[in-house]
């Protein structure tokens, strides 16, 4: 037997903490919302006394569908109404870009302050003039820092946003740096 340890810091513990949080209150979200669609079909047998929804049963083919209408009515009401919304957070502050030579721009930026959201990830995004940029990163980033390589020559312009499992925020300040 053997045993792996991870060394985390601070910042990284913390946000593992609240996606942990996060994933456990939309699991209990999930769980209400089965136990209320149960509910409602026993509440829409109850309405329908006399008609045994089920073909063969005696019910002509229009109660069966009328029934099966209303259940499916009412189950998208209740869907809608107990489905979790995602919040997105609130857009990351203080983005910095310096050249660091040989094509390469470094990054950094600050998550926004509490009360907001906190992230789960962010994506930083470039462009080649002002508010044209789109996402360079294939999977979200967990730390406030990230260079970016191949840079071609010219000026570029960054943005980060922060996310919230599918939510994402408006984007940072802008930021233009000139890679020589």
């Amino acid at each position: 037997m053997f045993t792996i340890t991870f060394k985390l810091d601070d910042e990284t513990r913390e946000l593992l903490r609240r996606i942990i949080r996060i994933q456990r209150e939309n699991m209990n979200a999930l769980q209400n919302l089965n136990a209320n669609i149960t509910a409602l079909t026993l509440a829409v047998a109850a309405i329908i006394p006399d008609v045994n929804p089920t073909p063969g049963s005696g019910a002509t083919e229009a109660q069966v569908q009328a029934a099966a209408d209303a259940v499916a009515a009412q189950t998208a009401i209740l869907t809608a109404a107990t489905t979790p919304t995602v919040a997105a957070p609130a857009a990351p502050t203080a983005l910095t870009a310096t050249a660091t030579g040989s094509g390469g721009v470094s990054l950094s930026f600050t998550p926004a302050p509490a009360p907001s959201v906190v992230p789960t990830g962010f994506n930083v995004k470039r462009g080649t003039s002002p508010g044209s940029e789109v996402t360079i990163t294939p999977t979200p980033i967990t730390s406030t820092s990230f260079t970016d390589t191949g840079v071609p020559v010219g000026a570029t312009f960054y943005v980060v946003t922060a996310l919230n499992g599918t939510a994402e925020s408006p984007a940072s300040n802008e930021v233009a740096v000139t890679v020589t």
